[in-house]
């Protein structure tokens, strides 16, 4: 009887970890890791470890699977075998392991997975992660079966994912309908292209490099960031010229003809490179620096420009910018 009993407990023990386990790697993700990260200090090496496992998440639970699949069907085998020359036989005692199975094994270990996610994964990425690597075998059978079977993990970090995420936090009051509007404009916005956004070199303002002070005002008026480009090569983009600067320069000649080289008066600001193909996103950290202009090229030929400012403009939903 106390061998019937340890079989029992062992399988129990071992089914109620691996129902909680499979609860929990469906349920956590890597915006619960970086909350956790964030609330912690940093990265550790259990974090890390969830990491790596989101990034086979099918092959994780596939394994818990199997695992539970080898327990439930060997266990009352066993159970059988042992049971066997006991009055009443296997019957009483599948009874029992089904009822206790059930209840505890499969609702309030899930129950605690679903509660206890973040902390169960933080105490279970490392030693899943060994547990995976000893049984090689059996993720590589599960690897070949996903290949051949055409299974791949869906990630949430599509753009309509994180636009419905946002809806969704409005409709339950975790969001204002001006946060959730606003989250959802950023994405839009950020995934979109610089052709999108950019300023046609022929529609920008434009002057050379050594313009009489009356055209200098006329540029000034037109644009708050002018284009300076080679004397005789419009297509030559040598860098752009702001207005402020050009306010504080142009009291110092009174004569509307008189010619002013902006390279000695160190006005000419240079450009970061922008590909016309890049998504706005990359493209508004590289205009945070001054002058908040980029030069958009393709194949290596200048084809316009794009201010922060623009991107700003529309990532607030203003239009026309």
């Amino acid at each position: 009887m106390w061998l019937i009993t340890l079989v029992m407990v062992i399988s129990f023990v071992l089914i109620f970890v691996f129902s909680l386990l499979e609860v929990v790697w469906l349920t956590v993700y890597d915006h619960d890791v970086v909350a956790h990260e964030g609330k912690s200090g940093g990265r550790t090496s259990a974090t890390k470890a969830i990491r790596q496992l989101n990034d086979e998440r099918m092959i994780v639970v596939g394994f818990i699977l199997f695992a539970i699949h080898l327990l439930t069907y060997f266990t009352p085998l066993v159970l059988g075998r042992l049971s066997i020359d006991m009055d009443g036989g296997i019957n009483a005692i599948l009874a029992i392991y089904a009822v206790a199975l059930f209840f505890f094994g499969e609702i309030v270990s899930k129950n605690i997975g679903y509660k206890y996610a973040m902390r169960s994964a933080l105490l279970s990425a490392v030693p899943i992660r060994l547990l995976l690597w000893l049984c090689f075998p059996i993720t590589w059978a599960l690897r070949l079966t996903n290949r051949l079977t055409g299974g791949t993990e869906r990630r949430i970090y599509r753009e309509e994912d994180v636009i419905a995420t946002a809806q969704a936090a409005r409709e339950h009051g975790t969001l204002d309908p001006e946060e959730a509007g606003l989250i959802q404009t950023l994405i839009r916005v950020g995934n979109r292209k610089v052709r999108e956004l950019y300023i046609p070199l022929d529609k920008c303002t434009a002057i050379t490099q050594r313009p009489t002070r009356q055209q200098l005002v006329e540029a000034a008026i037109r644009h708050s960031h002018i284009v300076v480009i080679a004397e005789g090569d419009p297509k030559t983009v040598l860098g752009i010229v702001r207005r402020r600067d050009l306010i504080n320069h142009l009291g110092k000649s009174d004569a509307p003809d008189a010619t002013i080289d902006l390279a000695k008066a160190g006005l000419i600001h240079g450009m970061v490179d922008v590909p016309l193909d890049m998504v706005i996103s990359e493209a508004f950290h590289l205009l945070r620096r001054e002058p908040h202009v980029g030069e958009v090229t393709e194949g290596g030929q200048t084809v316009g420009i794009i201010r922060l400012r623009a991107i700003l403009f529309r990532m607030a939903g203003i239009e026309g910018e």
